[in-house]
């Protein structure tokens, strides 16, 4: 029987070890591990590889004589990360740490306010003021290990594996009645580094902390099918479309001050959203009805600025200095266009080589544009007026949604990746940005302190 079926794969070996088999597959980057009857498919180890072949699981210490100490846990900070569920504000919640693929609690014992400290400095929040929380308050999961017990630390350290305790990873005497939970000082204009990205499958919008790849979700009363994603760092706004709702929203960066600024017909599928911070503007594309659209940031003053010759819009991004509006279409003839914000000047810079173009993304430092197109698996850049246009990276294997620039680096959503992967401007240096553990990430937006 079949237990496996993936599409964009290119299985080489396989391995069977106690419950599971591990795998190589020459499009992923890393070692990959499923259960033994198809399910909870994940990644092993650090990424990085290029096209793994044979692979064989070794029981430590079986077969070689002198050898009776147990294996040890390879302790990688870039490699293991903390988030928050269950009830609770963008700012608490129950603590799970991920670690070798997966995610576990954080039992109790000896648990205050020192490890809160740490925690809440992983999530971008600062230490100030953190408290630690007990006895499950903000629910559990009974379905996931208890990776932590016994965590001791000072309140110095900046990340949880610098933290002393007294047994090793995954030894415990404790039940899920003991998770820990944490609750952070959330202030707007002390906040750390992030993106945000928008998970259409798991139903959340996530504000993830850039330096630790450590997230929280922005709690929401009613959210569907996030995509289209931007932020406001003058009044720390989330603008998002909601495709399943047909509603563009906003929302405070804490999940408060909810509101729907504009509600679209039963056809509409708003997939591009960005915003224009400087002349309050928020433009969003919308393939059902074929159109592109300007509105301002409470949703009064609505204009379309395009709707004809679009076939299936949907990355939108902007020129704010020149007040251009650059976009993808990746219908029958996939192509990118731009124009001025009033719709004059219409002109189409590429319609070759391309297939579902996704993410557009205009780099004001550079005076580039960078394209992210799934169904030919690249990374492009190009000048504005489409020229010199160039390759800068390729996956055969990846499924690319959302992508953002920073003066640095490119970021992009994969959802053959279950995350978000980044790269220096050239194209090189490949690397993930969080855990492999989302559903389908669409668009992103980064944020950095100052600009």
């Amino acid at each position: 029987s079949v237990i496996l079926t993936d599409s964009s794969a290119h299985f080489f070996a396989v391995s069977p070890y106690h419950q599971y088999l591990y795998y190589t597959d020459w499009n992923q980057h890393t070692v990959m591990r499923v259960n033994k009857d198809g399910s909870g498919k994940t990644n092993i180890g650090p990424t990085g590889f290029r096209q793994l072949a044979d692979i064989r699981v070794h029981k430590y210490g079986y077969g070689m004589p002198g050898v009776v100490t147990p294996s040890p846990i390879v302790v990688d900070e870039s490699h293991i990360f903390v988030r928050l569920v269950g009830r609770g504000d963008h700012n608490e919640g129950l603590v799970e740490v991920y670690i070798n693929g997966e995610w576990g609690t954080i039992c109790d014992d000896m648990w205050d306010d020192r490890e809160a400290k740490v925690v809440c400095e992983m999530l971008g929040f600062g230490k100030t003021n953190a408290k630690a929380v007990s006895r499950a308050y903000y629910g559990t999961d009974n379905s996931i290990i208890i990776f932590l017990d016994d965590v001791n630390c000072t309140g110095e350290e900046s990340h949880i594996a610098q933290c002393t305790k007294i047994g090793d990873w995954g030894l415990h005497n404790c039940d899920h009645r003991e998770d820990a939970g944490v609750n952070c000082t959330f202030d707007v204009t002390t906040i750390r580094d992030f993106v945000l990205v928008a998970d259409s499958y798991i139903q959340e919008i996530y504000r993830m902390d850039l330096e630790t790849g450590s997230y929280s979700a922005i709690p929401q009363y009613s959210v569907n099918t996030p995509i289209g994603i931007d932020y406001d760092p003058l009044t720390h706004t989330v603008f998002y479309s909601d495709v399943g709702l047909h509603l563009i929203k906003s929302t405070d960066l804490d999940g408060n001050n909810e509101k729907i600024l504009k509600r679209l017909n039963s056809v509409a599928i708003p997939d591009g959203l960005v915003i224009d911070v400087q002349n309050r503007l928020i433009f969003y594309s919308d393939t059902g009805n074929d159109v592109i659209v300007k509105m301002n940031m409470d949703g009064t003053g609505v204009v379309n600025v395009t709707n004809t010759n679009l076939d299936e819009p949907r990355a939108v991004t902007l020129d704010v200095a020149n007040q251009v509006i650059y976009w993808t279409d990746w219908g029958a003839h996939p192509k990118i266009e731009k124009s001025n914000y009033d719709g004059s000047n219409r002109q189409t810079l590429i319609d070759s080589g391309l297939k579902f173009p996704n993410g557009l993304v205009y780099d004001g430092t550079t005076n580039k544009l960078y394209l992210c197109d799934a169904g030919t698996n690249k990374i492009e850049v190009m000048d504005t007026n489409g020229q010199n246009r160039q390759l800068i990276f390729q996956d055969a294997g990846a499924h690319f949604f959302g992508i953002d620039v920073d003066s640095q680096y490119i970021y992009v959503s994969d959802w053959t990746k279950d995350g978000v992967i980044r790269l220096n401007k050239d194209g090189s240096g490949e690397t993930p940005v969080g855990p492999p553990s989302f559903g389908k990430l669409n668009g992103i937006s980064l944020y950095h302190q100052g600009g």
